[in-house]
Protein backbone atom coordinates (compact mmCIF):
# COMPACT_ATOMS: atom_id res chain seq x y z
CA UNK A 1 0.00 0.00 0.00
CA UNK A 2 1.33 3.77 -0.64
CA UNK A 3 0.37 5.09 2.73
CA UNK A 4 0.47 3.31 6.18
CA UNK A 5 -0.82 4.68 9.16
CA UNK A 6 1.11 6.52 11.80
CA UNK A 7 -0.09 3.50 14.34
CA UNK A 8 1.42 1.34 12.13
CA UNK A 9 4.86 2.83 11.61
CA UNK A 10 5.10 3.50 15.50
CA UNK A 11 4.55 -0.35 15.84
CA UNK A 12 7.30 -1.08 13.02
CA UNK A 13 9.87 0.89 14.90
CA UNK A 14 9.26 -0.38 18.13
CA UNK A 15 9.58 -3.98 16.16
CA UNK A 16 12.82 -2.63 14.68
CA UNK A 17 14.06 -1.81 17.97
CA UNK A 18 13.80 -4.85 19.32
CA UNK A 19 15.92 -6.71 16.62
CA UNK A 20 18.87 -5.30 17.89
CA UNK A 21 20.99 -4.11 20.93
CA UNK A 22 23.03 -0.73 20.30
CA UNK A 23 25.23 0.23 23.72
CA UNK A 24 27.28 3.62 23.28
CA UNK A 25 29.95 3.62 25.92
CA UNK A 26 31.69 6.42 27.52
CA UNK A 27 34.25 7.13 25.04
CA UNK A 28 31.43 7.42 22.47
CA UNK A 29 31.53 3.88 20.83
CA UNK A 30 28.83 2.67 19.46
CA UNK A 31 28.81 -1.45 20.04
CA UNK A 32 25.66 -3.29 17.85
CA UNK A 33 24.42 -6.66 18.42
CA UNK A 34 22.65 -8.51 15.98
CA UNK A 35 19.31 -10.13 17.36
CA UNK A 36 17.62 -12.82 16.15
CA UNK A 37 15.90 -11.67 13.44
CA UNK A 38 18.89 -9.29 12.34
CA UNK A 39 19.11 -5.45 11.39
CA UNK A 40 19.15 -3.87 8.12
CA UNK A 41 20.88 -1.43 6.79
CA UNK A 42 20.20 0.92 4.47
CA UNK A 43 21.34 -0.20 0.93
CA UNK A 44 23.71 2.08 -0.85
CA UNK A 45 26.59 2.17 -1.75
CA UNK A 46 29.57 4.82 -1.95
CA UNK A 47 33.26 4.80 -3.56
CA UNK A 48 36.14 5.01 -1.31
CA UNK A 49 37.54 8.67 -1.06
CA UNK A 50 40.15 8.69 -3.99
CA UNK A 51 42.17 11.53 -2.75
CA UNK A 52 43.44 9.47 0.44
CA UNK A 53 46.59 7.64 -0.23
CA UNK A 54 49.58 5.35 1.28
CA UNK A 55 51.42 7.09 4.13
CA UNK A 56 55.03 7.77 3.64
CA UNK A 57 57.35 4.94 5.95
CA UNK A 58 60.34 6.92 7.94
CA UNK A 59 63.52 5.70 6.71
CA UNK A 60 64.83 2.92 8.79
CA UNK A 61 61.89 2.09 10.52
CA UNK A 62 61.60 -1.81 10.55
CA UNK A 63 58.72 -4.37 11.27
CA UNK A 64 60.50 -5.40 14.12
CA UNK A 65 60.57 -1.99 15.41
CA UNK A 66 56.88 -2.08 14.82
CA UNK A 67 56.10 -5.02 15.84
CA UNK A 68 57.75 -3.39 19.38
CA UNK A 69 55.58 -0.20 19.09
CA UNK A 70 52.45 -2.37 18.89
CA UNK A 71 53.86 -3.98 21.39
CA UNK A 72 54.16 -0.74 23.75
CA UNK A 73 50.90 0.96 22.62
CA UNK A 74 49.02 -2.75 23.61
CA UNK A 75 50.52 -3.13 26.73
CA UNK A 76 49.29 0.86 27.40
CA UNK A 77 45.64 -0.17 26.13
CA UNK A 78 45.58 -3.03 28.30
CA UNK A 79 46.07 -1.06 31.26
CA UNK A 80 43.31 1.91 31.13
CA UNK A 81 39.65 2.06 31.80
CA UNK A 82 38.26 2.00 28.71
CA UNK A 83 40.17 -1.65 27.84
CA UNK A 84 38.22 -3.25 30.55
CA UNK A 85 35.16 -1.33 29.83
CA UNK A 86 35.08 -2.75 26.29
CA UNK A 87 36.74 -6.04 27.46
CA UNK A 88 33.33 -6.44 30.28
CA UNK A 89 30.95 -5.40 27.21
CA UNK A 90 31.90 -7.98 24.99
CA UNK A 91 32.11 -10.79 27.59
CA UNK A 92 28.98 -9.93 29.47
CA UNK A 93 26.58 -9.07 26.42
CA UNK A 94 28.05 -10.50 23.56
CA UNK A 95 29.44 -13.81 24.25
CA UNK A 96 26.72 -15.18 26.05
CA UNK A 97 24.43 -14.68 22.65
CA UNK A 98 23.83 -17.72 21.72
CA UNK A 99 22.61 -17.47 18.62
CA UNK A 100 25.47 -15.23 17.42
CA UNK A 101 28.04 -16.78 15.84
CA UNK A 102 31.24 -15.03 14.38
CA UNK A 103 33.83 -16.86 11.49
CA UNK A 104 35.90 -13.93 10.44
CA UNK A 105 36.78 -10.08 10.97
CA UNK A 106 36.75 -7.13 8.84
CA UNK A 107 38.69 -3.61 9.46
CA UNK A 108 38.16 -0.76 7.89
CA UNK A 109 39.79 2.78 8.35
CA UNK A 110 42.52 1.61 10.97
CA UNK A 111 44.79 3.79 9.21
CA UNK A 112 48.58 4.02 9.09
CA UNK A 113 50.62 3.28 12.35
CA UNK A 114 53.69 3.36 10.45
CA UNK A 115 53.72 6.51 8.60
CA UNK A 116 52.46 9.68 8.01
CA UNK A 117 51.12 11.92 4.77
CA UNK A 118 51.29 15.68 3.41
CA UNK A 119 53.09 18.30 6.01
CA UNK A 120 53.53 15.55 9.08
CA UNK A 121 56.12 13.08 6.60
CA UNK A 122 59.10 15.22 7.61
CA UNK A 123 58.56 15.35 11.03
CA UNK A 124 58.58 11.59 11.43
CA UNK A 125 61.95 11.24 8.82
CA UNK A 126 64.00 9.49 11.50
CA UNK A 127 61.18 7.27 12.75
CA UNK A 128 61.54 8.19 16.51
CA UNK A 129 58.63 10.77 16.13
CA UNK A 130 55.17 9.73 16.16
CA UNK A 131 52.25 11.95 15.20
CA UNK A 132 48.56 12.19 16.80
CA UNK A 133 46.93 9.57 13.95
CA UNK A 134 49.14 7.13 14.47
CA UNK A 135 48.82 6.83 17.81
CA UNK A 136 45.37 7.05 17.35
CA UNK A 137 45.55 3.98 15.14
CA UNK A 138 48.22 2.37 17.10
CA UNK A 139 45.21 2.04 20.15
CA UNK A 140 42.74 1.16 17.59
CA UNK A 141 44.63 -1.71 16.46
CA UNK A 142 45.16 -2.71 20.01
CA UNK A 143 41.58 -2.32 20.75
CA UNK A 144 40.76 -4.85 17.77
CA UNK A 145 43.29 -7.20 19.06
CA UNK A 146 41.54 -7.22 22.34
CA UNK A 147 38.29 -7.87 20.78
CA UNK A 148 39.57 -10.44 18.91
CA UNK A 149 40.62 -12.43 22.06
CA UNK A 150 37.95 -12.02 24.44
CA UNK A 151 35.87 -13.40 21.29
CA UNK A 152 37.98 -16.58 21.00
CA UNK A 153 36.71 -17.72 24.61
CA UNK A 154 33.56 -18.33 23.14
CA UNK A 155 33.63 -21.72 21.06
CA UNK A 156 31.27 -20.68 18.09
CA UNK A 157 33.32 -17.52 17.42
CA UNK A 158 35.70 -19.38 15.75
CA UNK A 159 37.53 -16.73 13.30
CA UNK A 160 39.44 -17.97 10.78
CA UNK A 161 40.72 -14.89 8.91
CA UNK A 162 40.84 -11.48 9.84
CA UNK A 163 40.86 -8.46 6.52
CA UNK A 164 41.62 -5.34 6.53
CA UNK A 165 41.78 -2.21 4.20
CA UNK A 166 42.56 1.67 4.41
CA UNK A 167 43.99 3.28 1.27
CA UNK A 168 46.77 5.28 3.65
CA UNK A 169 48.08 1.57 5.14
CA UNK A 170 52.22 1.48 3.05
CA UNK A 171 54.32 -1.33 2.27
CA UNK A 172 55.31 -1.38 6.34
CA UNK A 173 51.77 -1.49 7.29
CA UNK A 174 51.41 -4.05 5.06
CA UNK A 175 54.17 -6.53 6.06
CA UNK A 176 53.36 -5.93 10.03
CA UNK A 177 50.05 -7.20 9.49
CA UNK A 178 50.62 -10.10 7.31
CA UNK A 179 53.72 -11.00 10.14
CA UNK A 180 50.26 -11.36 12.63
CA UNK A 181 48.45 -13.86 9.71
CA UNK A 182 46.18 -11.11 8.79
CA UNK A 183 45.00 -10.42 5.57
CA UNK A 184 45.42 -6.97 4.09
CA UNK A 185 42.96 -6.29 0.50
CA UNK A 186 42.35 -3.36 -1.59
CA UNK A 187 38.95 -1.57 -2.16
CA UNK A 188 36.54 -2.58 -3.28
CA UNK A 189 37.33 -6.38 -1.71
CA UNK A 190 37.10 -5.61 1.60
CA UNK A 191 33.28 -4.94 1.46
CA UNK A 192 33.17 -9.00 -0.31
CA UNK A 193 34.00 -10.61 2.59
CA UNK A 194 31.69 -8.73 4.93
CA UNK A 195 28.82 -11.39 5.86
CA UNK A 196 26.06 -12.14 8.14
CA UNK A 197 28.60 -13.74 10.63
CA UNK A 198 31.73 -11.20 10.38
CA UNK A 199 32.70 -8.73 13.17
CA UNK A 200 33.06 -5.40 11.60
CA UNK A 201 35.50 -3.21 13.09
CA UNK A 202 34.54 0.39 11.63
CA UNK A 203 36.71 3.21 14.00
CA UNK A 204 36.69 7.04 12.16
CA UNK A 205 35.05 5.52 8.77
CA UNK A 206 34.14 8.22 6.05
CA UNK A 207 30.66 8.31 5.83
CA UNK A 208 31.03 7.13 2.74
CA UNK A 209 32.85 3.76 3.11
CA UNK A 210 30.38 3.02 6.30
CA UNK A 211 27.59 3.08 3.77
CA UNK A 212 29.36 0.45 1.44
CA UNK A 213 30.60 -1.65 4.42
CA UNK A 214 26.84 -1.68 5.50
CA UNK A 215 25.16 -2.19 2.12
CA UNK A 216 27.34 -5.29 1.39
CA UNK A 217 25.94 -7.40 4.27
CA UNK A 218 24.62 -6.69 7.92
CA UNK A 219 27.17 -8.03 10.49
CA UNK A 220 26.12 -9.42 13.72
CA UNK A 221 28.37 -7.47 16.06
CA UNK A 222 29.53 -3.91 15.11
CA UNK A 223 32.13 -1.35 16.55
CA UNK A 224 32.76 1.82 15.53
CA UNK A 225 31.19 5.37 14.31
CA UNK A 226 27.85 6.00 15.74
CA UNK A 227 25.86 4.07 13.40
CA UNK A 228 21.92 5.52 14.05
CA UNK A 229 22.01 7.48 10.77
CA UNK A 230 22.60 4.34 8.80
CA UNK A 231 19.60 2.23 10.44
CA UNK A 232 15.86 2.07 9.24
CA UNK A 233 13.60 3.03 11.96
Amino acid sequence: MPHTSHKKKKKQKEYQSQKRVQLVDSDGWTHVVKGPHGIRAKEESIDWPTELQPTEIPQGLTVEDVRARCAEYQTRWEASEGCQTLVNLVENTVLPLEHLQIDTCVCTGLGSFTGAAGSQASMISNGSYITARMRESLYQLAMLTTVLDVLKKKKNHGILNVYLQDPVFNALDHSYLSSRGFIVLKHPHIFCKITSSTFLFAPYNEPSVLHAALSAAVPPLYIGNNLEVYLDG
